[in-house]
């Protein structure tokens, strides 16, 4: 199994490696229940939307913007990477009512001879809870 297996996905379509997609489905970023996210990694042309993927470790804040132009921030809990075959449909897309994200995007070894990679990435995080951060001491963000 694998993302493609979810109905109703909106982007990223053919052409759209910069264009995060949204499962429909899944939560609006910050409402209860799991926001799944999906996008390329990177293309023949360059890097994709996820590309910094591989630099998220736990503990960094991922930021959300919103079609209305709100944002909101996640933090990261666990990166894991799945081969395909055994992608966990179960955890990724469904969850309790406690608002999470999920970015979803291909990682592990290319394979040249079928222009995709073998394994999936998942990104984990749950909502930002607010706490004073000392300035030196305050932890990365990445746009979403």
């Amino acid at each position: 199994g694998g993302p493609s297996q979810e109905p109703r996905r909106v982007g990223p379509g053919p052409g759209g490696y910069g264009i995060a997609g949204w499962y429909v489905g899944s939560a609006h970023p910050g409402d209860a229940g799991p926001t799944v996210l999906i996008g390329h990694v990177d293309s023949k042309h360059g890097p994709g939307i996820i590309y910094a993927v591989s630099r998220l470790h736990a503990g960094d804040q991922i930021v959300v913007t919103r079609a209305d132009r709100s944002r909101t921030v996640f933090v990261v809990q666990k990166v894991q990477r799945y081969a395909k075959r055994a992608f966990p449909t179960a955890s990724v897309y469904r969850g309790d009512s406690r608002a999470s994200l999920r970015l979803v995007t291909c990682g592990g070894a290319f394979d040249g001879r079928t222009g995709h990679y073998l394994d999936n990435t998942v990104v984990f995080a749950e909502p930002l809870v607010v706490a004073a951060h000392p300035a030196s001491n305050r932890p990365r963000q990445h746009e979403v």
